[in-house]
């Protein structure tokens, strides 16, 4: 009787020792994948008309900056004004920033911190457009 109860003893002892090294093992095997910490890269591209404007939504999937370059606007004799924002209850892009330029850049134009959320980048003409201008805007965001 008191060999069987000991064997009982050290199976059960066994038992509840493995399934804890089980547990142990299974949680150093298993790991969470954290987001990635590298920004996505766009490109928006297009044709302005004078006295005209042209939007785009920008998807922030965490926080983190978004930037916007205007990387080529053709003829680049033109002032055109740049602005990011969210959208209004109407649906259209209210810029909270924006930039008048004369051209194309080599550094970003508007950098701003945001949180995760939809925003707009909106491209227009400030009066000086005469013909059509094609443009590109590299768009960098979280």
């Amino acid at each position: 009787m008191l060999a069987r109860r000991l064997r009982h003893r050290f199976v059960t002892h066994l038992s509840i020792t493995s399934a804890a090294a089980a547990l142990i093992a299974c949680a150093a095997c298993g790991s969470t994948t954290e987001p990635s910490s590298t920004p996505t890269s766009d490109t928006y591209s297009g044709l302005l008309q004078p006295r005209g404007a042209v939007s785009r939504s920008i998807l922030a999937s965490k926080a983190g900056t978004i930037t916007l370059l205007l990387n080529s606007l053709s003829p680049g004799d033109v002032a055109v004004g740049m602005g990011f924002g969210s959208y209004d209850a109407s649906g259209a892009c209210a810029m909270t920033t924006t930039v008048v330029t004369l051209s194309d850049a080599s550094t970003p134009q508007i950098s701003m911190d945001v949180q995760t959320g939809t925003y707009c980048v909106r491209l227009y003409d400030t009066g000086t457009m005469v013909a059509a201008t094609t443009f590109s805007i590299a768009i960098t965001h979280p």
